[in-house]
């Protein structure tokens, strides 16, 4: 009762506050409001020692802000100081007191998240150098055309063109939603045969519903068609002429 402790409240989240009633589940207050949760023993650290050890290229917790724990990696361990690394791949230098070692279980929760959440940096890093879709030698948008163009949420959407201006390509959607006004390099035409897509590449997939073409990378390619993956790592299969190349 009343100890210090660090809650590991969600997989790899933590908190840090005060034991109101022990047992299992341990009851803890965190936050100027006072909130208590309950949660298994497991999951709870004392700070008063940190007896369990550090090691580099392992998980642990971290303090990186008043009242703020994530868990981390271990880059380095020197003369009192720790170099840790955190989900976003923000790098800090903390004392060692800072830093709390973990069971065998929490570090590995912690770790599926940093594999997670990097796979999330690798996709739209990828995305971020493949600016834009392929758009066919040749290819002028002319009214009346179906594409696929950027729509003002950021989002990739069919649609069709209704006006071209000097400038500009006027886009009526496919989901009804109003029509906008395009850069021409923001406007693609319909995929009507196969396309010439590479493993690692990023492209857009023809939704199986709706009017969204998501994003994603190209996993691999053998004769029943294209394996794609997006950024949560979920896959599936599409043909060549349901995809446009991201980034030519």
């Amino acid at each position: 009762m009343g100890e210090n402790v660090l809650v590991e409240k969600e997989d790899g989240q933590f908190v840090q506050g005060r034991v109101v009633k022990d047992g299992d589940p341990i009851t803890v207050e965190y936050g100027g409001r006072k909130t208590k949760i309950r949660v298994s023993d497991d999951r709870v650290y004392g700070l008063g020692s940190r007896a369990a050890a550090v090691t580099i290229n392992d998980f642990a917790a971290c303090k990186t802000a008043p009242d703020t724990w994530v868990g981390c990696l271990i880059k380095q361990v020197a003369s009192g100081r720790v170099e840790v690394e955190d989900a976003q791949g923000k790098t800090y230098d903390l004392a060692e007191g800072d830093v709390v070692g973990l069971r065998e279980e929490t570090r590995r929760r912690i770790g599926q998240k940093h594999k997670e959440l990097s796979e999330h940096r690798d996709f739209f890093a990828a995305m971020n150098q493949q600016t834009r879709p392929y758009q066919p030698p040749g290819w002028e948008p002319k009214p009346g055309d179906e594409v696929v163009a950027r729509h003002e949420d950021g989002s990739w959407r069919g649609g069709r063109i209704r006006r071209i201006t000097p400038t500009n390509v006027h886009v009526s959607w496919d989901d009804k939603s109003p029509l906008s006004i395009r850069e021409a390099r923001e406007v693609t035409p319909k995929p009507k045969k196969p396309q010439d897509v590479q493993p690692g590449q990023m492209v857009l997939a023809r939704p199986r519903k709706g009017s969204v073409w998501e994003l994603y990378r190209v996993q691999s390619i053998d004769a029943k068609g294209v394996l794609i993956v997006d950024q949560d790592g979920r896959s599936r299969k599409a043909r060549k002429s349901e995809l446009i190349a991201f980034g030519s």
